[in-house]
């Protein structure tokens, strides 16, 4: 599994057997790959990252998922799953009658998945001593002691929190009296973010400023 292999990669751990068993028939390995991801979902959980609304269900494809379903409905009525686990399966067979649905349901797993483990075990790293020695930040200062901004946060860790002032530093710089990046949602929806980090490492990219829209009303103009 490529997820496995991300996160080995990012901790120099094997935190579960990716070799599969042989001779494993199409429900079998639904229910092998399954037990995999819910693994994989726990450890992650277990190391902060933000999980509980994805299931190891929500990560297989539309055929393993109709395995998985069926599985579930069998020990429905064989009396091994509760009366509470049956009323719960409604909506996951309610789920896998609406194709569309599951399929941004599944993106929407997968997506949520990959940003966690990135900040996990990428941006977590950064820390106000590296900080010092990233390029193009000119007198920008971090300072974890003092710096309220970076400090204090209910919501951010101090590694998100320093990543938002250096996201708030390059904007800065190429709009001039731009507002501070406050998170990771609707701060970056408008492009204007991404393209001062740009700029702020590709100068020649200036010229494309006129072009960006402040202030995009419609998902149209959120993608141009």
């Amino acid at each position: 599994l490529l997820l496995i292999d991300i996160i080995k990669f990012w901790t120099g751990r094997e935190i579960v057997a990716t070799v599969e068993k042989h001779g494993l028939n199409r429900r079998q390995h639904a229910l092998w790959l399954c037990d995999r991801f819910d693994k994989i979902l726990t450890y992650l959980k277990g190391t902060g990252a933000l999980l509980n609304g994805v299931y190891p269900e929500f990560l297989v494809d539309e055929q393993d998922y109709h395995r998985l379903l069926r599985d579930k409905m069998a020990k429905v009525q064989s009396g091994e799953w509760s009366i509470v686990d049956g009323d719960r399966l409604d909506h996951w067979i309610a789920l896998y009658e609406d194709r569309d649905r599951f399929r941004e349901v599944n993106a929407s797993a997968w997506r949520a998945v990959l940003t966690q483990t990135i900040r996990i075990f990428v941006l977590n790293r950064v820390t106000p001593k590296q900080f010092r020695t990233v390029p193009n930040c000119g007198d920008l200062a971090v300072d974890s002691a003092t710096d309220t901004s970076i400090v204090g946060s209910n919501v951010f860790s101090v590694a998100e929190s320093i990543i938002l002032k250096w996201m708030t530093h390059h904007r800065g710089r190429a709009f001039p009296g731009a507002s501070r990046v406050c998170d990771f949602d609707d701060d970056l929806r408008d492009g204007t973010v991404l393209y001062g980090l740009l700029v702020s490492h590709w100068p020649s990219l200036s010229q494309f400023s006129r072009d960006m829209k402040f202030v995009p009303e419609t998902r149209e103009a959120i993608v141009a």
